[in-house]
């Protein structure tokens, strides 16, 4: 993976994009058996017919907007029903649509909203930036998945 990837929780991770088989077969040796594609892009057919997938629509490019709260639903709906899976979350570099879509997740696990954003900059390493990282920017979502979560 051109981002690498790193474990969030025990049971998710985030990361960029799939480089090449050997990135599917570390996330698979990791213990990964879902993933969230974040991107505007299906993942390569290695990728499709080793994990369990979800593609949340509509496809998101990388341009900065606003994403529906339909979307981050989606992937919490996803995570909900499996929630002791290990799952990864990407989008090309893993700082924005997936940071924020792991936001998502973290919040819908109760984790309160500092404590996700937190969790994303200290396990998220190659995105250091300033205290706590350039993640915790990426998460400009966060209002309105804390709305949705209520």
């Amino acid at each position: 993976m051109d981002y690498g990837w790193n474990f969030i929780t025990e049971r998710i991770a985030l990361g960029g994009s799939f480089a090449g088989p050997a990135d599917a077969a570390a996330l698979k040796a990791a213990g990964i058996t879902h993933v969230i594609n974040c991107t505007e892009l299906c993942d390569p057919a290695y990728v499709e017919g080793q994990f369990a997938m979800l593609w949340p629509m509509p496809r998101q490019p990388d341009d900065g907007n606003p994403r529906t709260l339909d979307w981050f639903r989606q992937g919490v709906n996803f995570w909900r029903e499996n929630e002791q899976s290990k799952i990864y979350v990407h989008c090309h570099a893993g700082m924005n649509r997936s940071a924020s879509m792991v936001y998502a997740l973290l919040r819908a696990m109760g984790i309160k909203p500092d404590d996700a954003r937190h969790l994303i900059a200290v396990n998220r390493p190659m995105d250091m930036v300033g205290d706590l990282g350039s993640s915790i920017l990426a998460i400009r979502y966060g209002g309105e998945v804390d709305a949705m979560l209520k």
